[in-house]
Parts: C-alpha cells; sequence; structure tokens
C-alpha cells in the first residue's frame, strides 16, 4: 500500500512537471507570435522609408492643405550647402489676399512693349489707345530756374495759355553776312535759314533762286504766294525792297541778293 502511494506521489509530480512544461511552451510560442508580428510591423514601416528615398535625398507629400491662418510654419536655421545651380523654381507662390508675404526686392523690371504696357518700342508706330506715361509740365507766368544748380533735374515749364518754353537761338548752328549777288544755300545738314537780317536797304533776286522758303506756300517766296496760308491774298517778292533793320523770319533753303546786304542766321 505504501509503495503504491509513493508511486502515485511520483506519477503526480511527474504530471504537473508536464503540466508546467506545456504551460511555458505555450506562453513562448504567444511571446514568440507576438515579436514575430512586431518585427513584420517593423519591416513593412522600413520599406515605407526606403520607398520614399532616393538616392540621398527624402521626398515627402503633403496629403491635406495647410491652415488659413498667419502663423508661422517654421524657419529654416541654417543650410548646411549652397542651393544647386539651375533655373528649377523653389516654390510657387498662389493668390492669398490679405497674407504679408514679407519684404521682396524686385532686381529688375522687363516692361513690355504692347498697347497696354507702359514700355513702347523705339521707331514703332502710334496706334489710338496706346497707354503709357504723361510727362507732366508746371505752369510758370514768369518764367525761372526751377532746378537747384546746373546739373539737376527740372520739369518742363508752360506760360498761362499752355505753350511750352522753348528757348530759340538764332545763330547757334551758324551765321552769314551776305554782301554780293551770288546765290547763297545752306549746306548744314538737316538746318535752314531761320532768320535774314537786313544790315541795308535790300532787293532779293526776281528770278529763280531769288528767296527759296523750304515750305514754298508756307513762307515768303521768289515764286510762291502763302497760298496754304491764303489762298488768294498773298503775293511772291518780286523786287520787294526789304528795309535796313528789318528781320525776314521763316525757314529758307537759301537766297540770291539783287542789292544790299544781310546777315543770315542757321537754325
Amino acid at each position: 500500500m505504501a509503495l503504491n502511494t509513493t508511486r502515485e506521489r511520483l506519477l503526480d509530480k511527474q504530471r504537473k512537471a508536464a503540466e508546467a512544461t506545456q504551460k511555458a511552451a505555450e506562453e513562448t510560442k504567444t511571446s514568440q507570435d507576438a515579436a514575430n508580428a512586431l518585427l513584420t510591423s517593423i519591416k513593412t514601416a522600413v520599406e515605407a522609408l526606403d520607398n520614399s528615398v532616393a538616392g540621398n535625398e527624402t521626398q515627402v507629400d503633403i496629403v491635406a492643405s495647410l491652415p488659413a491662418g498667419t502663423n508661422i510654419i517654421g524657419s529654416i536655421l541654417a543650410l548646411s550647402q549652397a542651393l544647386p545651380a539651375g533655373t528649377n523654381a523653389i516654390g510657387k507662390l498662389a493668390a492669398n489676399s490679405g497674407v504679408d508675404i514679407g519684404d521682396v526686392d524686385v532686381t529688375s523690371i522687363v516692361p513690355g512693349t504692347g498697347s497696354t504696357n507702359l514700355g513702347k518700342a523705339e521707331d514703332a508706330a502710334h496706334s489710338s489707345g496706346d497707354v503709357g506715361v504723361m510727362p507732366l509740365a508746371v505752369r510758370n507766368d514768369a518764367i525761372a530756374t526751377l532746378g537747384g544748380s546746373d546739373g539737376d533735374y527740372a520739369p518742363l515749364q508752360v506760360d498761362a495759355t499752355g505753350a511750352l518754353y522753348t528757348n530759340n537761338q538764332f545763330g547757334t548752328f551758324g551765321s552769314i553776312l551776305v554782301t554780293g549777288t551770288t546765290a547763297v544755300t545752306c549746306a548744314i545738314a538737316d538746318r535752314v535759314f531761320v532768320a535774314i537780317y537786313m544790315l541795308t536797304d535790300t532787293v532779293f533776286n526776281s528770278a529763280s533762286g531769288g528767296l527759296v522758303a523750304e515750305t514754298e506756300q508756307l513762307y515768303l517766296d521768289d515764286t510762291g504766294a502763302g497760298t496754304s496760308i491764303d489762298a488768294n491774298g498773298g503775293a511772291a517778292i518780286d523786287s520787294i525792297t526789304f528795309p535796313a533793320g528789318m528781320t525776314l523770319y521763316g525757314r529758307y533753303d537759301g537766297f540770291t541778293l539783287a542789292s544790299g546786304s544781310v546777315i543770315a542766321y542757321v537754325g
């Protein structure tokens, strides 16, 4: 009887030991399964990171719009290396009324030259409706300098009627004293005689070439009668005597004296 009891005790210990071993094995399997699941999750995450890397750069996709407001998203403290040369754009500013993007330095402006641009191309033809910048002038009934010193910028000036002040300096481009009856022609490029002062009583030759106006019917002429001014009231000079001290103004290509003496001014 005692032997049986001892045997049963041994069998019971063996059974309990087997149950404990089985339980431990089951717990170890559960832990192993959990570890395998964690390793699988880590593997998936690493593969996702690897897919976002191109060379030595990481690609980031923004999948949602940035919230509206004026908060600072972030600051760039320093660049470890210079930006690469090229023409690629770093980013694009979209229309966002009321948002202050900070100070912007404009280093150059190339204006267009179309009809609605402020700029216009040299020698381009004018078209009705073209836009541009109008130069302003200052009304100054008593003409006086508006610049502080020589070399300063100054505005154009007009008189009480709106006429632009100009400075007509006869003789600036030359003058000639004529006392003989040889034909005189202004040979200075793009210039004509603009005034002829009579030193003595003077008569121009009545033949062709006596007094040659740049525009025959607009100024006194040896054949033109001023029909551009009045169709019937004018007359050619035709041997008329111009008294000493008189100045004849106009635009003349040349003249020939029959008698007298003059000073002719180029302009």
